[in-house]
């Protein structure tokens, strides 16, 4: 704990037994890996269409009417996933803040490492891209309709602020840049979903993954790959059916909407 304040501009672990640290950790430009992996696949012969999509037994109908059918068809749609399939698909949706504070020069520099504090279900990021100082809580936000605009309220502020009050007291009064909101996804487990449709073996259902899943994207994606194509097993935690509430595989949150 005592090493741990030589890494932050600021840095109170009184309250913690332990810290630690993963050397070869880091975060990802989410936006930009998105735009890249869709340029890519383009690049190879992927032919993108943007719209929105229904299911229709074993095809995807656009609004257009146009019929996109494959060897294999892919629901992978975020919150949407269990509006199209609620009779197969339980999530809970909710609305997620974040909130990015001027630190100054001191929050810039490019070794500060991202935090998690699992316990206490907060985390962030040192000032990247010149966007601020990312904090946040990890409680389940208010239940949120997938087609509902997303707005960008600081309804966190005071708890955000009481908690750098006590982990890194030189933010507590920085003042507020930007209020970003995100749509969370989640199964009640909050293990992943990754399962073939019962009536349509070719259609798969993949999702539950909002807060932790984008990190688990890549050996998530081969991993799928596999399966499709020589036929390998999924953990059963990634079944269709019925799921209980257990430890979250991102923070200590309870799990229940605040």
């Amino acid at each position: 704990v005592a090493s741990a304040a030589s890494l932050y501009p600021s840095f109170r672990g009184d309250d913690l037994a332990f810290v630690l640290l993963e050397p070869e950790g880091g975060l990802l430009r989410a936006q930009r890996a998105v735009r890249a992996l869709a340029a890519q696949a383009a690049r190879h012969g992927a032919r993108i269409v943007r719209g929105r999509a229904r299911p229709d037994g074993v095809a995807a109908v656009l609004d257009d009417s146009t019929r996109l059918e494959g060897d294999l068809v892919v629901w992978a749609c975020g919150p949407w996933l269990g509006r199209l399939f609620g009779d197969l698909v339980s999530l809970s949706v909710t609305r997620q803040e974040l909130l990015f504070f001027d630190g100054g020069p001191a929050w810039r520099a490019t070794d500060l490492p991202s935090w998690c504090d699992y316990d206490r279900a907060r985390y962030g990021t040192a000032d990247i891209d010149g966007l601020g100082v990312k904090a946040a809580i990890d409680d389940l936000g208010p239940p949120l309709d997938p087609d509902a605009e997303l707005t960008n309220e600081a309804t966190t502020e005071p708890q955000v602020r009481a908690y750098l009050h006590d982990r890194f007291p030189a933010l507590e009064h920085a003042p507020l840049l930007e209020t970003r909101s995100s749509r969370y996804e989640l199964t009640p487990d909050t293990h992943f979903l990754a399962a073939p449709h019962p009536e349509h073996p070719t259609v798969w259902l993949v999702g539950g993954g909002s807060g932790h899943g984008f990190k688990h994207g890549p050996p998530m994606a081969e991993r799928l790959a596999k399966t499709f194509r020589d036929s390998a097993s999924l953990p059963g935690r990634f079944a269709l059916g019925e799921r209980q509430p257990s430890a979250s595989m991102r923070t200590a949150s309870s799990g229940t909407a605040s």
